[in-house]
């Protein structure tokens, strides 16, 4: 491999189509985003990205809406586009954990990461119990359940997809490092790099 080149979306499967009823997120956009970024140095990479990219695809579905008279969207909409994001990057994170844990890889190639592999699950479970208690946190000035309103679901899930997506870009941040060392052949078809 040489230094510099990025791991592309291609790499981890071309994105699904993340629609609802007359709501989309452009996955392409998204996972352009992230390409972009990795193009550049990977000790930035992470960071860039979240900074970067984490929210493009609600902005985009909420830009084709029509929004009340004061700009302000209905909370189905609201909430549907920032879910449409969420299931980006999980399917963007589940592609990493697949590539981290040689899911992909042919049974007889997987035994150095099948070493690894309970600590990826361990670190997988504790993260989903991390992000439920800290976007459960962040909304509980909000009250509870339906008393909630629409501001806190909004920030709920808003939590809940930033989160998913700064899980998804520091794995593959994790990835990326392998790909670029000696550990680069364990990780095969995860580590097609793009041009």
């Amino acid at each position: 491999m040489v230094a510099g080149q990025s791991l592309t979306a291609g790499a981890l499967d071309a994105p699904p189509e993340f629609a609802r009823d007359r709501l989309s997120v452009d996955a392409q956009a998204l996972s352009d985003c992230v390409t972009k970024v990795g193009s550049g140095r990977l000790e930035t990479f992470a960071e860039n990205a979240r900074n970067q990219c984490i929210g493009i695809g609600v902005d985009g579905c909420l830009r084709n809406q029509d929004a009340s008279v004061d700009g302000i969207y209905d909370r189905p909409t609201y909430l549907g586009c920032i879910g449409l994001e969420r299931r980006y990057w999980g399917w963007r994170m589940d592609r990493v954990i697949d590539g981290l844990s040689g899911a992909s890889l042919p049974r007889d190639q997987r035994q150095f990461l099948n070493r690894t592999v309970p600590e990826l699950d361990a670190m997988v479970a504790a993260w989903r119990a991390y992000v439920d208690i800290r976007c459960s946190y962040e909304t509980s000035q909000y009250d509870t359940g339906p008393s909630r309103g629409r501001e806190g679901d909004i920030v709920e899930w808003s939590c809940l997809n930033t989160q998913t997506a700064r899980f998804a870009l520091d794995l593959e941040f994790r990835l990326r490092a392998h790909c670029s060392s000696r550990l680069q052949p364990h990780y095969g078809p995860a580590c097609e790099f793009g041009e």
